[in-house]
């Protein structure tokens, strides 16, 4: 697919988040970014945290790119970087002594040159050594974080570093679109520091007019009240009220009719007076709610509300979700990890935060080498000469021999109309089916080892027709193939019916000796915990249970095994069986391409005659001679029977 800077060749020589979050944004916009850095690499390679000796912080800034290894300090290797800024069009850097934009323009006159510095490179402050706190320190955005009469306190987010990077990406883009009207290069210069105080301006427009800045005030608002978080009975609330009317409505919403004649709070003026005194009795209010309850009344009575949320609660929000902000990636050697997906959605020309993980050091120095025309013995002489040199890690290969393989039950759904056999049990067959909830946990775990492995996903249920609905949408969220075992003979499915018909239907779709099989805990109409076990003894499969998390090692699975008071670490030899439990439901959704291309997946469908010889079905014991419970004892009644 194209992307809208796919054409647009970048020279990073950025190290710093700004800088990195800038030249990141460009390289999710298609454009060929070229990171370059010294031996030794970029040290936030070494930050933590770590896993396999590798930053997640440089993995989550420096995708989508490429590295160059060059030592640029050596007459060779500056005269190689002044080549590479002469092939580019655009050169980013947080350095300007590496390479200034007078030598970048005598090497390219049309070049955007792009720098991001602490204090830009102008004023008594120019070479000074900047860092987040101190720029945040120094703006003034701490004089205005934190309570009334208390320290100024430090945001919890970096957010001066990622907003002046946005603000150097705006910069590039409109240089572009000069050079696309004018044919000229242009400097782009961009001071953290000036970022931050830029976010101030209606507080310097205050100031302007009457001299005065209104003192910071914790949570809550100083123009508007009340705007602020409050305590719910399950944590937080955050509400905004910002017009008489609406102060009304919500008195009205909660019962509190009584702060509407108030004088005290009569209108905006005076509750900011009163301040100290509605604070209490707002907390009073929200105190008897949860947070989601009142939310979702406010939300109701059009008024402005909403939780107070952990990052982790916001990693499997459905808003985000459904917006693709969370969007699973693979390292070469984190492995499989969340990606923050792009806010900017652009229809034509769509960003992709997945296109190509952080590089090893060097990783690409030949291929960048070999596109100046540097030929393969110069770049021998120069790798020798330590003027260039070329890492690798070992990338995990997709193990297409290897297959995830689901087992999703069909439930029945209790919440509309049933009947009733004459001996007072429900009848089953006047039941419409769902998918057993606690079976995501089973189809997430199996899509997670894809993430990390590259392996196939196959899904496998029974039951009626309209479980091809579900399984065409497992495949949408990334499933590769479906088998639906359509035989109605079979019967319907307590627990000893289940696991040899699902084990029979394993054995057609054909268990390799890498492959994994996944099955839920249980099922919402009973304790179905024993259909992986049984699963697992009829095939004479390794099985653990309890399992919250899933990766491969080698030949082996490394499971975490959930305790009453911790978990244990478990691994086995494949093939096996692992039963999943909840904290590893995290549910996927359906993209728009998902759809599209889940009718164009395998899909295989298993009737009685395919499996009604195999050993492991004793047709005396399930189904219609004979199934233990009272499902489905007639499975194409010639009317629904009547609630």
């Amino acid at each position: 697919m194209e992307h809208v800077l796919s054409e647009i060749k970048v020279l990073d020589l950025t190290a710093s988040l700004p800088g990195a979050f800038c030249t990141m944004n460009l390289g999710d916009c298609g454009a060929q970014v070229v990171k370059v850095e010294l031996p030794g690499g970029d040290p936030n390679r070494a930050r933590g945290p770590l896993k396999n000796g590798a930053s997640a912080f440089f993995a989550g800034l420096n995708r989508n790119k490429k590295s160059l290894c060059l030592d640029y300090t050596k007459p060779e290797g500056r005269e190689l970087l002044l080549k590479l800024a002469a092939s580019c069009d655009v050169v980013v850097t947080d350095d300007p002594s590496i390479l200034d934009y007078e030598a970048a323009k005598a090497a390219n006159p049309g070049v955007i040159y792009a720098a991001i510095t602490g204090f830009g490179e102008s004023g008594p402050l120019k070479d000074h050594l900047a860092d987040d706190l101190i720029l945040t320190a120094m703006s003034g955005m701490m004089d205005r974080t934190g309570r009334r009469g208390e320290p100024p306190m430090m945001p919890g987010v970096d957010f001066g570093g990622t907003y002046s990077g946005l603000a150097l990406l705006s910069g590039i883009v409109m240089a572009l679109f000069h050079k696309l009207t004018s044919g000229e290069g242009t400097r782009i210069e961009v001071s953290v520091l000036d970022c931050i105080f830029y976010m101030l301006e209606l507080f310097v427009m205050n100031y302007s007019i009457d001299g005065k800045i209104v003192p910071k005030n914790g949570n809550q608002d100083t123009e508007v009240a009340p705007l602020g978080t409050f305590a719910a009975q399950d944590g937080y609330a955050a509400i905004a009220i910002s017009s008489e009317g609406q102060w009304k409505k919500f008195c009205a919403l909660v019962g509190a009719d009584q702060l509407v004649d108030d004088p005290r709070f009569a209108d905006n003026a005076s509750r900011l007076a009163n301040l100290e005194e509605l604070i209490p009795e707002i907390g009073k209010i929200t105190g008897a709610w949860k947070k989601d309850e009142l939310v979702a009344a406010m939300g109701a009575s059009k008024l402005a509300g909403g939780a107070l949320k952990s990052v982790e609660e916001m990693v499997h929000d459905p808003q985000i979700r459904a917006a693709e902000m969370i969007v699973a990636g693979q390292d070469p050697v984190l492995g499989s990890l969340y990606r923050v997906g792009t806010p900017m959605k652009l229809g034509a020309t769509p960003l992709d935060v997945t296109a190509m993980p952080a590089p090893a050091l060097g990783q690409h120095t030949e291929e960048i080498l070999h596109a100046l025309g540097v030929s393969g013995p110069k770049i021998a002489e120069l790798t020798q000469a330590g003027v260039v040199s070329q890492h690798t890690f070992s990338i995990r290969s997709a193990n297409q021999n290897m297959k995830a393989i689901v087992c999703v039950k069909q439930v029945p759904d209790t919440s509309g109309k049933v009947a009733v056999n004459p001996d007072g049990t429900l009848n089953r067959a006047s039941m419409q089916t769902i998918t057993n909830p606690d079976d995501m946990n089973a189809v997430e775990a199996a899509l997670r080892l894809k993430d990390e492995t590259g392996c196939k996903v196959v899904v496998v249920t029974m039951g009626p027709p309209p479980a091809e609905g579900m399984l065409r949408e497992l495949l949408a969220m990334g499933a590769d193939e479906a088998v639906l075992v359509s035989a109605r003979e079979f019967g319907g499915s307590d627990t000893y019916a289940t696991s040899q018909i699902l084990s029979a239907a394993i054995k057609k779709i054909g268990l390799d000796k890498d492959d994994v099989i996944f099955c839920g805990r249980q099922a919402i109409d009973g304790d179905t915990a024993q259909v992986g076990p049984q699963i697992a003894e009829k095939l004479g499969l390794p099985q653990i249970s309890y399992v919250a998390d899933v990766t491969r090692e080698g030949d082996k699975v490394v499971c975490k095994r959930m305790l009453e008071d911790g978990y244990m670490v478990v691994e086995t030899t494949t093939p096996c069986l692992l039963t999943c439990i909840k904290e590893l439901n995290d549910p996927r959704y359906m993209s728009m391409q998902g759809i599209s291309e889940c009718y164009d997946k395998p899909y295989t469908v298993l009737d009685f005659e395919a499996l009604k010889d195999d050993p492991l079905i004793d047709l005396t014991t399930i189904g219609l001679k004979g199934s233990p419970t009272n499902i489905f004892k007639s499975f194409t009644p010639p009317r629904r029977a009547p609630a």
